[in-house]
């Protein structure tokens, strides 16, 4: 049985008072330290998934990120040594996409159910910036998100895996550039999110013949607080109980390991046999669903959100 052993997840503890940038809007977000990157954060991400694990069976570890500080050089070889695994491993980065977590996620899943590895590392983290004045600018935050993906006693079980290419200019980072750039958002969002989004959940549902009813969450990337609802509502799903809450306002839009902290939360949030959807956006899309075991109380004392 291929599946999630276990789960972590960091946000830094400063937080940034939206009311600062733009005077008259709620909330906060996460703000990464002066000593925080992308790779500090996905340690201590990964330190608090591995509380507990033997380290010498974790046989690979995949990083994904779109603030990678180094444009050369790989860095799941640098966090398998902040973190204490040994050398004979497997390690891949991967970058340029908010749907990296969930590509990684979806590459583990696979690489351990095909009996290429006992267990792998999964960790997304991100510290992206928006242009000072832009709605990225605002409402952009700092986290990361870890999960190990194995074989014995997994807390949920890996079931079904689909994927979508979409070529679509929405949201983007050139090379020579420091700020995140997104195109006007009624095209963005109902053209690009929505529509793939939408075209990748309803995928894996035709792959898995199952209905929306048969799902208990849906933890999918979320660019702000309704487009979601307007994905879940045309799938048949319940937006009032169904979509794993997101709170954007206490942390803001964290990126690439959003799905995967979202994921983390619904794994605290429900019992034994709930199926649990999973959804990156990014380049097209990506679905896994997962479904909770006998076992799931053990992921209870992992650290959520809300604690």
């Amino acid at each position: 049985m291929t599946g999630i052993k276990s789960f972590g997840i960091y946000l830094p503890l400063w937080r940034l008072p939206l009311g600062l940038i733009s005077p008259g809007l709620k909330g906060e977000k996460a703000v990464a330290g002066a000593d925080e990157d992308s790779v500090t954060m996905a340690v201590t991400a990964s330190l608090e998934c591995l509380n507990g694990i033997n380290r010498d069976e974790v046989d690979g570890i995949i990083f994904a990120t779109t603030t990678a500080p180094y444009a050369e050089k790989q860095l799941a070889t640098l966090i398998a040594s902040a973190v204490d695994i040994r050398e004979d491993i497997f390690t891949l980065d991967i970058g340029g996409s908010l749907k990296g977590g969930t590509g990684a996620l979806m590459v583990a899943a696979n690489m351990v159910k095909a009996g290429a590895a006992r267990n792998i590392l999964v960790v997304a983290a991100d510290r992206r910036t928006g242009s000072p004045g832009s709605p990225l600018g605002m409402f952009v935050g700092d986290g990361a998100a870890a999960i190990l993906v194995g074989k014995d006693n997994v807390l949920a079980e890996f079931e079904e895996g689909f994927s979508v290419a979409n070529e679509m200019m929405d949201v983007w980072r050139h090379s020579s550039q420091n700020f995140v750039q997104a195109w006007e958002n009624r095209f963005s969002l109902g053209q690009g999110y929505q529509k793939i989004m939408i075209g990748t959940i309803k995928g894996l549902m035709a792959k898995q013949h199952l209905k929306a009813s048969d799902y208990s969450k849906l933890a999918v990337y979320r660019p702000d607080m309704r487009s979601p609802v307007q994905v879940a509502k045309k799938l048949g799903f319940d937006p009032k109980t169904q979509i794993q809450d997101s709170p954007l306002h206490k942390m803001g839009n964290i990126g690439s390991p959003q799905p995967l902290l979202l994921l983390a939360q619904a794994l605290k949030d429900t019992g034994e046999g709930e199926r649990i959807v999973v959804g990156g956006y990014g380049g097209g899309g990506d679905a896994l669903c997962f479904r909770t075991t006998s076992d799931i109380k053990n992921g209870y004392e992992r650290r959520g959100l809300n604690d």
